[in-house]
């Protein structure tokens, strides 16, 4: 008896986060933008820097070896 009381109490948890999570997808590009373009570009290159100044702690792979990915990455 436990178990069908322990499915019954599952289910009624999973039910409604299942829906809400179901409701909350939408096709409205109405997104919170914290930051600015601008800001989102001074960070991609506070990031490129902080990469490569430490190529021990952040590997990159070589371009000749990995051509392939690197064209995935730069299309």
């Amino acid at each position: 008896m436990k178990t069908s009381v322990g499915r019954m109490v599952r289910k009624a948890l999973v039910m409604p986060f299942a829906l809400v999570l179901l409701f909350s997808c939408s096709k409205d590009d109405k997104s919170i933008n914290l930051f600015t373009v601008d800001q989102d570009i001074e960070l991609g290159q506070q990031m490129k820097q902080e990469i490569a100044s430490k190529p021990d702690e952040y590997p990159l792979l070589d371009r000749t070896q990995y051509s392939a990915a690197y064209q995935h990455i730069e299309r």
